[in-house]
C-alpha cells in the first residue's frame, strides 16, 4: 500500500510521521514547581523558639489526625508537637536513631532469652509481656519461632543423653 491508496487522513498521519521522526526541539518543554504556599507558622517541637512554615496540606492532615483522636477521647496533637526546625532536625534524628537501637537490642535480648528457656517456663509470660511494652508487632511469630528453636534444643539435650549412655 502506498500513501496514496490510504485514507487521506492516515497517509497525512504518516507524512508528518516520518518528517518529525528524528526531529527534536530545541527547546525542551518547560515545567514550572513552585513550593507549596506556607500558610502559618509552628513552634520548633525540641526547642520551641524557632517558628517552621507549614503548608495547608500539613494543617488538613492534623486537623484529621485531631478528628481520629478525639473520637477515640484521645488528647489532640498540639502545634508544638509536629515540627522540627533546621536546626533540631539533625538532633531529633540522632536521638531517634539511638532509641530506636536501643529498643533493638532490647528485644533482640529478651528474643534470645525466650529461645533458651526450657519448655514450659514461667518466666515465657514475662518475656512475651516485655515484648508488647517494647513494641514488638509480630508477637504469634517470635514466640513459634522462640519453641521451634525450645523443641530442637530438647531433641538436641536427648540425643546428647542417649549417647552418654
Amino acid at each position: 500500500m502506498t500513501h496514496e491508496t490510504l485514507d487521506p487522513e492516515i497517509a497525512a498521519d504518516m507524512r508528518l510521521r516520518a518528517d518529525t521522526e528524528r526531529h527534536r526541539d530545541p527547546k525542551p518543554a518547560k515545567y514550572s514547581w513552585t513550593p507549596p504556599a506556607i500558610v502559618e507558622h509552628w513552634p520548633c517541637r525540641m526547642c520551641g523558639v524557632a517558628m517552621v512554615g507549614v503548608t495547608a496540606e500539613a494543617i488538613d492532615a492534623r486537623d484529621h489526625a485531631n478528628q481520629i483522636l478525639t473520637s477515640r477521647r484521645e488528647p489532640n496533637i498540639a502545634k508544638s508537637q509536629i515540627v522540627f526546625c533546621d536546626r533540631c532536625t539533625p538532633i531529633a534524628k540522632a536521638q531517634r536513631e539511638e532509641r530506636h537501637r536501643k529498643v533493638r537490642e532490647a528485644t533482640a535480648a529478651v528474643i534470645r532469652e525466650l529461645r533458651s528457656l526450657v519448655d514450659n517456663d514461667l518466666r515465657e509470660r514475662e518475656l512475651v509481656d516485655r515484648l508488647r511494652e517494647l513494641g514488638q508487632p509480630d508477637i504469634a511469630h517470635v514466640i513459634a519461632d522462640a519453641r521451634s528453636h525450645q523443641r530442637a534444643a530438647a531433641a538436641a539435650r536427648a540425643v546428647a543423653r542417649k549417647r552418654a549412655l
